[in-house]
Parts: C-alpha cells; sequence; structure tokens
C-alpha cells in the first residue's frame, strides 16, 4: 500500500509549522539537513521517477536522501514500526529500499566526463552538481533550476569573469562534442543586461550556426522545435524528442540539422505581449520548411495562460504536457497559413 499524499502532506504541514510548499507531485519543506529557508527538501509520496514503493526525499542543498519511512523516523526519532503506522503504509524491508534510493542518487551525481571538443567553456564554469553542496553558486543555480523543474545535472554554472551569475546551456553533437554553449542570467530586474550571452565572435561560432537537442533521436523521428533550451527540455521530459533554434528565426544551417527529422514547431504564445511573435515565426519558419521540400510539418504551440513550456512545465507536469501535445498537435499546410494571416 503506498502512502497516502494527503496523510503525508498532513503530516510534513504539522511538523514543519504548516511552511510547506506543494508543486505538482512533490512536497517541499526547509531541510532538517542544514541552515535553509527556501524548501530544499523535496519529498515525493509516488517515489520519484524509479516510484520506490514507501515514497522518496532529497535534500538539494545537502545531497541527503531516503525514503519518507526514513525522513519520519528522523523528524519524529521514532522507530521504524511507528513511522509506518504514523503514514499508514505496508512493511517493506527498510535496508533494500535505502539501498535502491542511495543508488538512484549517487547515479545521478556521478562525475561528468571530460568535456570533448575545440570550442572552450567560459573560465570559472563548473557542473553545478560537482561542486560542495554548501558552494553558494550551487545553491543559487539549484535555487533558479528547481522553480523550473530543470535537472541541475543537465547544466553548469559559471562563478567569475564575464559570464558569472549565469546557467551555461552546453551543446552537444552526436558525438557528444561540445559545439556550442549559451549562458542564461540568473538575476532579473536589469533591462540593460542581456538575458543570453554566447561564445566570443572571435570562437567564429553563432546560434545560427548549431542547434541544442537534449537528446538526439534516430533519422525520420518527429523533432519538436522550440525556441529556447529551457522550452526544449521541458518538452524533452514529457518523452518527446525536442530541439532549440534559440529565437524565432532559422539559418540555412539549422534547416540543414532538421532534415533527417519531421519538425513539428512549437513556439511561445508570448502571453501578455501586445504583438504575438510567436505566431509571425511560426508562419515564416512553416512556409521555409515547406519550401525547403519538407513533406511533413506539424504545429502545437502552448495554451493561451502559458507563455512558453517551461512556463506549461512549471504548473502542470511532463504528463500533461504529452497529453495535451498529442491531442492537440496538427498539420501545417496552405490553409494553416491562411488561417495565420487572418
Amino acid at each position: 500500500m503506498a502512502i497516502e499524499f494527503d496523510r503525508f502532506l498532513n503530516w510534513a504541514e504539522s511538523r514543519f509549522g504548516g511552511d510547506v510548499v506543494v508543486r505538482g507531485n512533490e512536497i517541499m519543506v526547509n531541510s532538517i539537513f542544514c541552515e535553509d529557508y527556501k524548501h530544499h527538501l523535496w519529498c515525493n509520496v509516488f517515489g520519484g521517477k524509479d516510484q520506490l514503493p514507501n515514497g522518496v526525499y532529497h535534500c538539494w542543498k545537502s545531497n541527503e536522501s531516503g525514503s519518507l519511512i526514513s525522513l519520519v523516523m528522523k523528524v519524529d526519532n521514532c522507530s521504524y514500526e511507528e513511522a509506518i503506522e504514523i503514514l499508514g503504509t505496508e512493511d517493506i524491508k527498510f535496508m533494500e529500499l535505502q539501498e535502491k534510493v542511495n543508488a538512484m542518487f549517487l547515479q545521478k551525481f556521478e562525475p561528468k566526463e571530460e568535456i570533448k571538443g575545440s570550442l572552450s567553456l567560459p573560465d570559472n564554469t563548473h557542473w553545478i552538481n560537482e561542486l560542495e553542496p554548501s558552494n553558494v553558486w550551487r545553491v543559487e543555480a539549484e535555487d533558479y533550476l528547481n522553480k523550473r523543474k530543470l535537472d541541475c545535472n543537465d547544466y553548469m554554472v559559471c562563478t567569475g569573469g564575464n559570464y558569472r551569475n549565469r546557467i551555461i546551456i552546453p551543446y552537444f553533437d552526436k558525438n557528444k562534442n561540445l559545439i556550442y554553449w549559451n549562458a542564461r542570467l540568473m538575476a532579473k530586474g536589469n533591462s540593460k543586461v542581456p538575458k543570453y550571452l554566447g561564445p566570443n565572435k572571435e570562437e567564429g561560432i553563432g546560434k545560427g550556426d548549431v542547434i541544442y537537442m537534449p537528446v538526439w533521436p534516430q533519422d525520420g523521428v518527429q523533432l519538436y522545435v522550440t525556441e529556447g533550451e529551457f522550452d526544449a527540455k521541458s518538452i524533452q521530459m514529457s518523452g518527446l524528442f525536442s530541439a532549440a533554434i534559440g529565437g524565432k528565426e532559422l539559418s540555412d544551417k539549422q534547416v540543414l540539422y532538421l532534415r533527417p527529422y519531421i519538425p513539428v514547431l512549437c513556439f511561445d504564445t508570448d502571453a501578455g505581449k501586445r504583438q504575438d511573435a510567436g505566431k509571425n515565426a511560426l508562419k515564416a519558419i512553416g512556409h521555409t520548411l515547406k519550401s525547403e521540400g519538407f513533406e511533413q510539418v506539424y504545429y502545437i504551440r502552448p495554451p493561451a495562460q502559458y507563455k512558453d513550456w517551461n512556463k506549461m512545465l512549471i504548473e502542470t507536469s511532463p504528463k500533461f504536457i504529452a497529453a495535451y501535445i498529442n491531442k492537440y498537435k496538427k498539420a501545417y499546410t496552405t490553409d494553416t497559413e491562411i488561417k495565420l494571416e487572418l
């Protein structure tokens, strides 16, 4: 019998003074393992991606993890049997469960392979999860990405120099060579500072020369093409192959990247803006692809209340995104262009 969501939520609210945040399947509280006031201790009664039978917790600040039974035992200073009674779950082999939990997170945070390729990363760039758990840059980067429901293991952070205070998003080719990177500013409020910065011009490569793919698929599959990397990652988390072109324009080189696939255009809704630039990009790029001989082109846009796919991920779930796309995806045809003109 799995732990009931409401039962664990009631327990958490009673033990943490009501200072509990619920986001989808995650119940977030301030960590008991370190000084924390930003709810770094995440609890999932459904057991996370491995669906562990007695739930799972993970502290993104201290890297502590375990089953929800062990968390209750620590917080309430009680026995295993008492924790089971508190949570109303069935008896299972405790040590076996803990080994599964530890294996899941040890695998997740294992050191990265050395980056290949001729392109250099900015100085002072580090894989987020290879910094010490208490490192201020790791904490800030984790907080930034966790709020967007993105996996910190996929990104780096720059701690000094011209790219300081930025998430580094690496682009790899099919052979796992670094071909580009984009640096996303974590701070807000200064319109004079560009949100994104790429390599210096001296490197001889720009965003129109590459395409971002979280996972490179085999030829012939549908590829969901977004504007930004976080949107592509949000769709990829829903179980679909995705790519980002870095904006609302498609270069000739990027057309070549898309040639082996069936493109599905997934541009922003630009909710709240006066002009629907995403609609204009859809029309222009759809026309370009059809003119370039792509027999099959599809399109899908987020619901109007979400400005982009990452915002939709934050407020819903990967399963919801997948179901929405599968239901509302449409073929891009001549009639589509006429409708977009209206």
